[in-house]
């Protein structure tokens, strides 16, 4: 497992790893109980961790709802390739990128991407076709996904992508401070590389308040793409 760095912050939060929680298999719920326990022994209010690739938490698709930046009717082969700069889902806007995102879908003619996901990297991706985002400024800086203010999330998630094998760090914003997870091997359109890699975080209480994507040696980061966002409080279509 990648390794993982911690931020603590001076006000009463914290924010924590704990690799053993995902060893182990457990369900969502199982994972925010002892979260909550270390939270009430720290006497903080928060607690939150994150971890990338594989399988992620039991449960994590059943608790969550998508939120999306495609248009309403975009769908298989109806590409609609505009450019975009909200999550939403039928309770309204639930995040912002951080700048505007062009649409695109894997597995369809002219996609970047033959296939999203790969059979070498068990579990690391929700299904080998989903719509995905990217940024449409070139070269562009990080791609960054904030949720609204009332739009914390307690468990939430996405996948990333690049055409071909990068490195990259990626840093969950919570009010419990930073989770960061450095040297994740991410993309690529075949087998031996990894492709789509999923990342996960789950806080004790709705603490979640974005994402930062960040390639390391990326010549031009507009490559990344993003897709498959969830969130525990998304309301979901």
């Amino acid at each position: 497992m990648s390794r993982i760095k911690i931020l603590f912050l001076s006000a009463l939060v914290v924010s924590l790893a704990v690799p053993s929680l995902w060893a182990q298999r457990k369900s969502v719920k199982e994972i925010q109980t002892d979260l909550q326990k270390q939270a009430e022994e720290l006497h903080v209010p928060a607690v939150c961790t994150a971890t990338v690739g594989g399988p992620g938490p039991l449960g994590y698709l059943r608790e969550t709802n998508k939120c999306s930046s495609a248009s309403a009717n975009y769908g298989l082969g109806q590409s609609k390739n505009v450019t975009v700069g909200v999550c939403a889902d039928r309770a309204g806007i639930q995040g912002t990128w951080g700048t505007g995102m062009s649409v695109g879908q894997a597995g369809v003619r002219g996609s970047t991407y033959p296939t999203w996901g790969s059979a070498f990297n068990v579990g690391g991706f929700e299904n080998q076709f989903p719509v995905f985002y990217t940024s449409a400024i070139s070269p562009s800086p990080d791609v960054v996904l904030t949720l609204g203010t009332n739009r914390h999330q307690s468990v939430f998630g996405l996948e990333f992508n690049n055409p071909v094998q990068e490195t990259y760090d990626v840093t969950v914003a919570t009010t419990a401070g930073n989770v960061v997870i450095n040297n994740i091997l991410a993309g690529g359109v075949g087998e031996p590389n990894n492709q789509a890699q999923r990342i996960v975080a789950l806080c004790n209480t709705p603490a979640i308040t974005g994402v930062t994507i960040h390639c390391v040696g990326c010549a031009d980061a507009a490559q990344t793409a993003v897709g498959q966002v969830r969130g525990d409080r998304f309301t979901g279509f």
